[in-house]
Order: structure tokens, then sequence, then C-alpha cells
């Protein structure tokens, strides 16, 4: 009898799982796969596209693309309700019949309850999200160069709130890309204009998951551009164009993205709990994993991280494929390959297999790694291309609408 798995998500954990069931379709199984939108977005280097460095489509691969010699059935929509007890799914006004559903709808935004996050800053969790940061960049500058004419100078404050490595790399090259902008205009006599970035942090560190060293060479990196680092500093309120801490301090800005931290992309914004074998407590056919599943056994959860969705993939393939042949499961046991962050042109801190890594080298493995975790050889030479040009001439400020 055919067997139907339906994957909830187009991200990191659902395309890599329908990638290895795949491998193992026939006539006696069907695999959909659904998704909100019809692309896999390359969520790490969405901080590219925001500073001018890769074009939106750079990041992302279309799905019927990625599974087009077949085996994968794509749907494009919004599920609605999951009903674990019948065993099947609403798409829209659909309602689609499983044997086995793996869950893998990521994350979104957490803004922690604080006033006026979500209404006036900016995520970086989307493809619209680093578009929008581009453009309203662009928007500042265009609108504050035109009226610095009859100023005799101007401040202008970009804020990014979060200092884990998605906040220090969108940090790092907004300081590339706004001084690329403003030598666009040093031939005017609007050069009066000045830019600050601060990054905001929570913690008493940069990067506190990373090693020492690094975090130290990470803050000498940025401390030598114009970025202003506040450690704790604790957001608790944000206005337009303001942001307040605790204490009530200001701190005014013309941009004001967040990258404090991510929850499940569920209702209630929980995980979803699961044995070792990922699969989802009290339902043996339903498996949950990267973003929304939490291993119930564990003291601290698994990160939300790309590389750890990646490599639950194979786990949860294999043990829907075990179910379906009875034979055993195999529980899910996590080993970091390693952590590396950006830090702007030619510069990056990491370490990978317990080995430290700067400068240069890390910046080049960095860039090395995260291209060969595109699907087709097409669209890494499109983003080499890319790269390649940008390290030679100025970043693209057209500003589209």
């Amino acid at each position: 009898m055919k067997k139907r798995i339906v994957i909830i998500g187009g991200g990191f954990g659902g395309v890599y799982t329908a990638k290895h069931l795949a491998r193992h379709a026939s006539r006696n199984l069907e695999i959909i796969l659904i998704s909100e939108r019809n692309y896999f977005l390359f969520t790490p280097l969405l901080h590219e596209v925001a500073t001018g460095s890769l074009s939106p489509t750079s990041v992302t691969e279309p799905l019927r693309e990625i599974f087009r010699k077949g085996g994968v059935k794509i749907k494009i929509g919004r599920v609605s309700e999951i009903n674990k007890d019948d065993g099947f799914v609403i798409l829209d006004a659909e309602q689609i019949k499983f044997d086995y559903l793996v869950i893998a709808t990521g994350a979104k935004m957490n803004d922690f309850g604080l006033p006026g996050v979500l209404e006036n800053t900016i995520g970086l969790k989307s493809l619209e999200d680093a578009i929008e940061i581009r453009k309203k960049v662009i928007e500042i500058y265009e609108r504050e160069l035109t009226e610095a004419l009859n100023r005799k100078e101007k401040l202008l404050n970009l804020v990014i709130i979060g200092g884990g490595p998605t906040g220090v790399e969108l940090a790092a090259e907004l300081d590339d890309f706004v001084s690329e902008i403003e030598n666009d205009y040093k031939k005017s006599k609007r050069s009066s204009l000045r830019t600050k970035i601060y990054l905001i942090n929570s913690a008493d560190e940069l990067l506190v998951q990373f090693p020492k060293s690094l975090r130290d060479e990470a803050r000498r990196v940025l401390e030598k551009k114009r970025i202003g680092i506040l450690n704790n500093f604790y957001v608790s309120k944000v206005e337009k164009g303001k942001i307040f801490n605790r204490e009530d301090e200001e701190i005014r800005a013309d941009l004001i993205v967040w990258t404090a931290g991510v929850m499940p992309n569920t209702k209630n914004g929980q995980r979803v709990l699961t044995n070792e074998k990922l699969q989802v407590l009290g339902y043996e056919n339903i498996f949950a994993m990267g973003d929304m599943g939490n291993i119930s056994k564990l003291t601290n959860p698994l990160p939300m991280l790309a590389q750890v969705a990646v490599a639950e993939a194979p786990v949860v393939a294999n043990n829907i494929l075990a179910l379906i042949n009875k034979k055993p499961l195999r529980d899910f046991n996590y080993q970091s390959k390693g952590l590396l962050v950006s830090l702007g042109k030619f510069k990056a801190v990491g370490q990978i297999s317990g080995i430290t890594v700067t400068g240069f080298l890390a910046w080049f493995i960095w860039r090395t790694i995260y291209l060969f975790k595109f699907n087709s050889w097409k669209k890494r030479f499109r983003i080499m291309f890319e790269w390649t040009i940008s390290l030679f001439s100025p970043r693209d400020i057209t500003q589209v609408k």
C-alpha cells in the first residue's frame, strides 16, 4: 500500500529531509513538500542582500528546480491546521491526509513582548526583510544628502539590536555598505553627513557562544570600524526612531534592525517536544525538527541554527523509512561542525573542529562553506560572480521602490 509523507516547511529542515527521502522514492512512496513560498531561502546570507553584496535572487533556489528530477510533489500555501490524531493537515481549503508527517516550519522574529518592536523595527528573517533594509538605508541617505545642502552637519544613527552572529555580520557589512554610499557623494558639497552604527547587546559580550579569543578579536575588528558596541543594554521599548533601555535612556535612530532572537513559527511560539529519534511525543509517525523541535531529555535545547536542521534531516528521513520497513530507528546526536562569523571584507572569525581561525583564512573558509551549501552549480557560479564583482567595484545603490 502506498505511503504518503507530508513535510511542512521549505527551509533547511524540510528541503534537506525531502532530498534524502527523494533518493528512496518509489511507486509505494509519495512525498509532498508544503511551503509558503516557491523557493528555498538561504538565510545565512541575507545580511549580504541587505547590504548590496548579493542580489535577492542569488540567495534563493526554486523548489521545483531543486526537485526537478521528481520524487517530491510541491504544494505552495500555508497550513492552517494539523490534526495529529486523524492524520491530516489543512492547506488553504484542501485536506491532505498523511501516513507520516514532518513539521519543519522554522522560526520567526521574537520580540519578547516588548512594546513597539514589531511596529518600529525591521527583522532579518525573510527576503523581504533584507530588501527592506537595503531600500531603507539608501532612502535615508538620498533624503539626508539632499537636505544637507543648508546644514553644517548631520549625524545618522543606524542601530542593530542583537549581539549574536546575525547582528555582528550585519553591522560589519553595513559599515562597508555605508562607506561606499558616502564615497559616491564625496565630490558634492554634502560631505558633512556623518554616520554612526550602534550594535546593541543585552549580554556582557558579543558572540557569547564563541571562545573568548574570538569574541575579543571580533570586538577589535568592529571597533576599528564606525560601530559603537553597547553591551548590557536591555531594551525596554521601541518607538518610531527611538530605543529605550530599562533606565529610560534613549537612543535616537534613523534605522532600527532587530536581530535579538527568534522563536518557533507556531501560534504559541513554543517548540514541539520530541524524543531522541525526533518523533513528537505521543506520535510515532510525526516528527518535528530544526527550530521547531526540542528533544525533551536535553537539559539545554539544541541551538536554532541551519546546521542543526541539516544534521537532523537524514535521521528523520531514515527513521521514517525504518518505520515503513519495520526496522529499528536511530537516535539523533548533535555534534557542532563549528562556528563562523563574517566581519566584513576579508575578515572573519571561527572555530572548526576545535581549531580557531581568524582574518582572511576564516573569511575564505566561511564563503567556501556557504557557497557549497547551494544545490545547483548555476547558483554557485552566480554567487561567485557577484562576490568577485563586489571586490573590485562599488555595490549597487539603485533605489528600488
